[in-house]
């Protein structure tokens, strides 16, 4: 964990997860490079999660979720099946997301 002054309040971060600009499940592992929905790639600058929000099923995306669990690559497609796409975002007939 990393703790980051913002202003004079501290913030705690997690060094393997990054944030996408998703307004949900925006927290992403580091070892997704370019989010699949929002197109964010996370070497342009993006922000490390704030811990306090690793807690909350909104803002974990799917393969953060199996990260932070342990799911092998099934289970990760199914939590996708179940969970669909964030908020905004819909999923075209051949499976590609758009806004």
């Amino acid at each position: 964990m990393m703790l980051h002054n913002n202003g004079g309040a501290f913030t705690e971060t997690h060094p393997d997860f990054w944030d996408c600009s998703c307004e949900s499940h925006y927290i992403q592992p580091k070892t997704i490079h370019v989010c699949r929905w929002c197109g964010c790639v996370q070497d342009d600058e993006r922000p490390d999660s704030m811990v306090s929000e690793m807690d909350d099923p909104s803002c974990m995306s799917a393969e953060a979720l199996a990260a932070r669990n342990g799911l092998s690559p099934d289970e990760l497609r199914l939590l996708r099946e179940r969970s669909g796409p964030p908020p905004g975002y819909i999923l075209d007939s051949n499976g590609v997301p758009s806004a």
